[in-house]
């Protein structure tokens, strides 16, 4: 070998050792670089008050700055106070309303043996037909109307009004409210939305306790239909 060849051969190795630990750290100080970078799901709301770096408790403040949470009005109660609860927090108002419409009591054993007697009026023998031929200058109020908000101001228990519809035809109540409609009382139900419907004084929140439902179950019942 020649000098000259030796030369290039040693300074080859010489470059390939001392640049090989930086191609094999140029990976690895961006995997900790990815790794240190931070994801957010969402964007986080901050205080609006300047130099503030803590998240909106309420009202665009957070606690520090004046945004401070009600307490449950119960007395002895620590937790905070929900939007629409009137003024308690979520367990404590729901135990208020149970005390307030508690459910129809269940039926014994024995008394599932034979269904029960048919008792009562249906709102097709009376309320429905006058109903449908009521109009504003025959004065006072609409009789579905009438009929849905006595029951509601009454504080009957939730799906009142689906119960004296399945009594007054021999059937059994229902003691879960949620429990899925049949198909008459489906038809019952969007022939009375029709009838409410054209009315400006109708309430559909009266109209859900009768039924046992949600405020709005109408409009999910009308999208079968429409």
């Amino acid at each position: 070998f020649s000098l000259r060849s030796i030369f290039f051969a040693l300074k080859k190795s010489i470059q390939t050792v001392v640049m090989a630990p930086r191609f094999m750290m140029e990976p690895i100080a961006v995997a900790s670089a990815a790794s240190t970078t931070k994801v957010l799901k969402h964007k986080r709301r901050y205080c609006r008050m300047d130099g503030s770096s803590r998240i909106v408790k309420s009202q665009g403040l957070c606690q520090r700055h004046g945004a401070k949470p009600r307490c449950c009005k119960v007395d002895g109660c620590q937790k905070q106070a929900q939007g629409n609860f009137d003024g308690m927090c979520k367990s404590h108002f729901k135990a208020f309303k149970r005390e307030q419409t508690p459910l129809p009591p269940k039926p014994s054993d024995t008394a599932l043996v034979c269904p029960p007697v048919a008792q009562g009026d249906s709102v097709y023998d009376k309320v429905l037909p006058e109903s449908i031929a009521w109009n504003p200058d025959m004065g006072g109020e609409l009789p579905l109307i009438a009929h849905l908000r006595e029951g509601f101001e009454s504080g009957k228990s939730p799906a009142w009004h689906r119960n004296e519809e399945r009594q007054a035809r021999g059937l059994w109540p229902v003691h879960n409210p949620a429990t899925q409609l049949e198909g008459w009382e489906r038809e019952l139900v969007w022939m009375e939305i029709l009838v409410l419907t054209g009315s400006p004084d109708a309430s559909f929140r009266h109209l859900a306790r009768g039924w046992g439902r949600d405020k709005g179950f109408h409009m999910v019942l009308a999208q079968f239909i429409c």
